[in-house]
Parts: structure tokens; sequence; C-alpha cells
């Protein structure tokens, strides 16, 4: 390592804790490490405040703690923000541009991760994988009464990326008619998977299956509600690994109770980490950590690309991929 110009903030813990290439790009470039002062838990707007402030920091390497305005403001020497990941929510965008901070994202390289979860957890609640090895722990020999995946209809929300490997492992894998909306045509999707576009009310009211893979914004958050549930039908089944504010998780926990649908599945929640959700005690519901992106394939190339482009960057170089 040569001459120190400045450091480099990791947050993210998955990158922090896997060894791998990205480690060799950091130790091999004149820029010091600062890693969240955390094990498990995300760094607060006041830590990060603190870090930014006191340790020169000239790139972020960010996965879901936040980059508010107050947090960007307080960086005097921060040339760049590489978010470990695709969802920028976390991220004051307005901030970033304003002060003239290029924000990268690691699009591709958590999509067949998340797909992966969003099918299995798609059969898990068709099958009632999870209560079958509860009722076994717990010495019990019953079985409870599922549906079969094969040729059903599947509804993606969101056509992007995930939404595409989505449709692939149910049009190819278990032979289902896809429906998908998004806010706009994807003629080719159509014409390689036979998926037809429909209206929003039309998929809710058509699919017996529906996966969401839209982004956060303004226009997508409460996207679903209690409207959409009672638009559902009865035997459908939902399946969220985008982000926690799209589905309005009071709204779902009332059409869980209330048999509006049959059973939902979250990867994400209102709140990262949270665990005091009524949400976890219904039997016809699966909560899961954020772990989409939670694989070794997909860990390493999210911290290979967003390694590259902090140092890019710092180098004087123009970043790949950046947030327009």
């Amino acid at each position: 390592m040569g001459e120190n110009k400045g450091s480099i903030l990791i947050t993210p813990r998955s990158y922090r804790n896997l060894e791998g290439p990205h480690w060799d790009m950091l130790e091999s470039s004149p820029y010091r490490i600062v890693r969240s002062p955390h094990t498990e838990e995300l760094m607060t707007e006041e830590e990060m405040i603190k870090v930014v402030t006191e340790k020169d920091i000239r790139g972020i390497i960010v996965g879901l703690d936040p980059i508010t305005e107050e947090v960007i403001e307080s960086a005097s020497d921060l040339e760049i923000i590489a978010k470990y990941g695709t969802g920028l929510d976390n991220i004051d965008l307005e901030a970033a541009e304003k002060n003239g901070i290029p924000v990268t994202w690691t699009e591709g390289a958590n999509s067949q991760s998340v797909a992966d979860l969003s099918f299995g957890l798609l059969l898990a609640l068709a099958r009632w994988i999870p209560t079958h090895s509860w009722y076994m722990r717990n010495g019990r020999l019953e079985r409870r009464q599922g549906t079969e995946v094969w040729e059903k209809t599947l509804g993606i929300v969101g056509m992007g990326r995930i939404g595409r490997a989505m449709c692939k492992r149910g049009r190819k894998g278990f032979d289902m008619d896809i429906l998908y909306y998004d806010i706009e045509r994807k003629e080719g999707v159509e014409k390689k998977f036979n998926a037809d576009y429909v209206e929003f009310d039309e998929l809710l009211e058509k699919s017996d299956f529906i996966s969401i893979h839209v982004p956060l914004t303004p226009e997508t958050e409460g996207m679903f509600s209690t409207d959409e549930f009672e638009k559902m039908k009865d035997e459908a089944m939902i399946v969220n690994t985008a982000r926690g504010p799209i589905v309005d998780e009071d709204a779902l926990l009332k059409a869980l109770k209330d048999g509006e649908i049959a059973a939902a599945a979250l990867d994400t929640f209102d709140e990262e980490e949270q665990l005091d959700t009524e949400l976890l005690q219904q039997d016809n519901f699966i909560g899961s950590p954020h772990a989409g992106a939670s694989t070794k394939e997909s860990v390493l190339r999210m911290a290979k690309m967003a390694t590259r482009e902090v140092i890019r960057v710092l180098d004087g170089k123009e970043p790949l991929k950046t947030y327009k």
C-alpha cells in the first residue's frame, strides 16, 4: 500500500465478513479502510455523521444504513457513494446530486439470488413447508393441505431484471401462465415467455401467485393495501422481496386474518430488522430477514462492483454506472 489518500467507509456486514477479491482491490489501493463499528446492526444517522466528519471519508460503500442529507452535508471530503445492492431508498439522492456526488449501484448483481428466494418463498407458501417442519420439530405428524404451483397463473409486478428471472423460473420450470404489470411494456419478455401485459387490477384479479419486484418510489409506496387485497382471489398468495413499504403491513395482516388472501411472504418490512410484528404470529405468513441477496455468489458480485466504482472515482476516473 502506498501513500494514504483518504478513507473508504464500508458498512455492509456481508461485505465485511466475506473473503474475496474485493479485499485485494482495497488493500492494494492507497485508501484507508474504515469499517462500521457494528457486527450486526445498521449504523444510525448520528454514527454516520460522526464517522464521515472525523475520518476523512472520500468514498462510502453502503448497504442499508442511512445516507441522509445531513450525512452528505457533513462529509466534506466525500466523492462517491457506492450502493452495495440495488435499492437506493436509504440514500438522499437529491442531496447527493446537489453536492455533486455520484451514486452508483450494483445493478444485476443479485437478480438471480433474489429470484431464487422469491420462488422459494412461493413454493414454501404453497406447500406449507415451514409449518410442516415446525410440526415435526415439535413431535406432531400433522399435514396441511397445500396447492400445486404447476400450471397456475403467476402475476409479476415489475418486469426488470429480477422480474424477468422470476418469469423464467415460473414459465420454464413450472409451466405457469405469466401476467405482468410494469410502467413499460416488455415485448421481448412477452415473446420469449409468452407473457401477457395487463393492467394492475386485472393482474390482481386473475393471479394465483403474485411476486413484487418494483423499486420503492412515491408511486409504489403502499401499492398493496386494503383495496388491492380485496381484489385478489381468496386463494391467492403474495411474495414481496422488493421493499417493505410497498406493502401496507396493517392491511396485509387484516387480509390474512379475514381470509381475503390465502398466504403471504415478506423478505422486507416497513422497518428493517424488526421482529415485533404481529404478522410473524400468523401461520399463513412467512417472514425473511431481507435475505434476497444473501448468497455467496451475489455478495461477491456486489462487493467487486461497488469496490471497483469507488476506486475508479477516487483515482480520478468516471464511474461506470450512476443513478440519474
